[in-house]
């Protein structure tokens, strides 16, 4: 099977970190540290051509860093079986948007593809229900949401990053292949 690409800010994780993931249901994975990120556009299997051209087109852009404050937990994906658990965007969320739609269009035209058409929506993906969890993941999701401790901790989007999966995907589930700092205009 061909790895997905996608060009994403990384977080950095902080003390709000285990705050969020401690109650996390049984049958859900939790994110390494280090596959904490803002997808900006996924690119799917595109291959590492085609991930690099969007690459070289993101180290283009500039940008000075971004503050946010993070916000309550959010089930992603389809309302009856959610995919995925993501914190959101308390501030920051319109500049971030905006910028992964720039972004986002500057990278589809560079590769003549069509990405997502969807507006941007800014999250931070911390979980996922296993594939046997699933059917139950929606009651799990929403108890652990109701009883996640609410985290409104700044967070600096700095930096951007090409990445792919892991070599090894039962420890972590992305690694990055490139990554740069903002430059400001």
């Amino acid at each position: 099977m061909q790895p997905n690409w996608f060009v994403a800010f990384p977080v950095t994780p902080g003390d709000w970190l285990p705050a969020v993931t401690q109650n996390t249901p049984e049958g859900f994975r939790v994110f390494h540290p280090a596959d904490l990120h803002i997808t900006i556009a996924f690119l799917g299997a595109c291959g590492p051509e085609q991930a690099h051209t969007a690459w070289d087109v993101l180290v283009a852009q500039n940008h000075p860093p971004i503050e946010i404050q993070l916000g309550p937990l959010r089930a992603m994906g389809h309302p009856r079986h959610p995919s995925a658990y993501a914190l959101t965007l308390a501030q920051g969320h319109e500049t971030t948007a905006q910028i992964m739609g720039q972004w986002r269009s500057a990278i589809g035209d560079a590769l003549q593809i069509r990405l997502d058409e969807r507006p941007p929506l800014p999250h931070i993906t911390v979980a996922r229900p296993k594939r046997k969890t699933r059917k139950d993941a929606k009651r799990l999701g929403e108890t652990w949401m109701n009883q996640s401790n609410t985290v409104s901790a700044q967070v600096q989007l700095n930096r951007v990053a090409l990445y792919t999966w892991h070599e090894d995907r039962q420890s972590q589930l992305f690694q990055i292949v490139e990554e740069r700092p903002f430059s400001a205009p």
